[in-house]
């Protein structure tokens, strides 16, 4: 049999044995005429092969055509964080596709399958997770010369641009409260510098004491997500010069490559429990920053559910029987308050940005700080500002507080003309 249609496939497929090896590919062509030219073609290239001459690489398998799309010349070698980002899509892709699933039998069924398989998942992935996740495949499958069959079928999950939130200042004090009983020593300094600064988390990850100048009161950013960003100096207000201080204190040898967030094993010593011990810091190395603060993050975000929502003060505890009871007022829930469980690390970021636009800085300006290209200010800072009605509120009566002397009355309402 050398092309035909499968079952359900409006494209031929080319299905012939040479030299005693099968050969099952897509013509990607849905008119039989041509698919017999694709398949002619390719039988020559393989006689072609058998004569000595070169023929073009081509991949049939996913798992072979991923390894070699991986290690295909870039002009530009991959980020760490873009590399993160393959390495994590590829973890799920593969297993759900196969590595042996032949590049042809892939349809935008199986894609839209595999959507719906993630958004089902308990962990709740992003759409915009599951876009990436397809987006590393699609990129396969472009170098294999497979995805112009599928482009017109394939539909990418709508993303929202708005899902950013800032924390209130009694979110923060909790926030912080929290980071500070954590067992991790770097958590709070970590996450208040993020807040103070607008900083990213890889920028503030690999930040490097060499970079730090406490007593100009700056640091200077080193690689970050975009050109603009890259190199730029961010002043230090006193909250972050003070944390920065303070931390500074724990490494009285650094130098200037060391990271200020230096990976570190830690040990609890003594009572058990989060903060019944004494941490014990073991195996610190300066010249490697800290991998990841996202557990002791997510913990100090749970913790944020047992503040009672009725005093502010109390923690709840387990009921006896269920439930849960303040051991201050003695209020009763059936059930946690949300806490800050779901704010991301990012939105320290927009708490930044939302406070410098609250607080009437030039755009320009909060570009400059957070590493903005000038040409997208506007967007981002609709993205990035989130203001309560009273920040509202203030900018509407700021239209009636207009100078008495321009000849306007302000006091009463203007009159309607009558014929």
């Amino acid at each position: 049999m050398a092309i035909y249609k499968p079952k359900g496939r409006n494209v031929f497929v080319m299905d012939f044995t040479f030299k005693g090896q099968r050969v099952y590919e897509t013509t990607g062509e849905t008119d039989r005429k041509r698919a017999q030219r694709v398949h002619d073609q390719r039988l020559n290239d393989l006689r072609d092969g058998a004569s000595g001459l070169r023929p073009k690489k081509r991949f049939y398998y996913l798992g072979e055509a991923a390894e070699a799309w991986q290690a295909k010349p870039r002009k530009q070698p991959w980020s760490p964080a873009m590399q993160g980002i393959v390495t994590a899509a590829l973890k799920k892709i593969l297993p759900a596709f196969g590595k042996d699933r032949l590049l042809a039998d892939i349809e935008a069924a199986d894609i839209a399958e595999y959507q719906k398989a993630r958004l089902a998942e308990p962990k709740n992935p992003s759409n915009r997770s599951i876009n990436m996740d397809i987006g590393v495949l699609r990129k396969i499958l472009i170098y294999t010369g497979h995805w112009a069959r599928l482009k017109d079928e394939v539909h990418m999950l709508p993303e929202r641009a708005d899902v950013g939130k800032a924390l209130t200042a009694e979110q923060e004090a909790l926030l912080l409260q929290e980071c500070a009983r954590s067992v991790s020593r770097a958590l709070l300094p970590f996450v208040t510098l993020a807040i103070d600064t607008g900083a990213r988390y890889d920028t503030i990850r690999t930040l490097q004491w060499g970079r730090v100048d406490l007593q100009k009161r700056r640091i200077q950013i080193g690689k970050d997500k975009t050109a603009a960003g890259t190199g730029r100096v961010v002043p230090l207000n006193a909250r972050a010069l003070e944390t920065l201080s303070i931390w500074a204190l724990e490494f009285p040898d650094r130098k200037p490559d060391h990271y200020v967030f230096p990976v570190s094993r830690y040990g609890l010593h003594g009572k058990k429990g989060t903060f019944g011990g004494v941490v014990k810091v073991f195996d610190n190395d300066p010249k490697k920053p800290v991998g990841t603060i996202q557990s002791a993050w997510e913990s100090a975000k749970r913790r944020t559910q047992r503040r009672c929502p009725s005093c502010m003060a109390g923690t709840l505890r387990d009921g006896k029987t269920k439930g849960y009871r303040c051991e201050t007022c003695g209020a009763v829930l059936e059930q946690l308050p949300a806490g800050l469980v779901s704010f991301r690390f990012h939105d320290l970021r927009h708490t930044a940005v939302s406070r410098m636009i609250a607080a009437g800085q030039p755009l320009p300006i909060i570009a400059k700080v957070v590493g903005w290209r000038l040409s997208t200010v506007i967007e981002m800072a609709e993205r990035y500002g989130h203001f309560e009605e009273s920040a509202m509120r203030r900018a509407v009566e700021a239209i009636a507080a207009v100078p008495h002397d321009s000849g306007a009355d302000r006091t009463s309402p203007p009159r309607l003309l009558t014929n």
